[in-house]
């Protein structure tokens, strides 16, 4: 246990049954957060691994054309006279 967490229980320790409960059960549904999120983090990464091969499969055949972000203060860019689409890979 980390010193941070120590001092923090000796002082919950001090305070009324009532005030511990409530701060006890704000950590525990904390930690039931978290491992929700780890559980569903853990679940996606498969789907993400594959959307990111693909993606790069998408740079490498050249299927992706890259853009330039804009800041908020930039102006637009000058417009061309001829706009290639994107080929789909469908």
């Amino acid at each position: 246990m980390t010193s941070l967490l120590e001092q923090a229980i000796s002082a919950v320790q001090a305070l009324p049954e009532a005030d511990q409960d409530m701060i006890a059960s704000i950590i525990m549904a904390e930690l039931a957060d978290q491992e929700r999120s780890n559980y569903h983090f853990d679940e996606t990464q498969p789907q993400l691994a594959k959307l990111a091969e693909k993606v790069r499969a998408d740079i490498r055949a050249g299927r992706v054309r890259t853009r330039r972000l804009r800041l908020r203060n930039e102006a637009p860019p000058a417009r061309t006279a001829e706009r290639r689409p994107i080929r789909s890979s469908r």
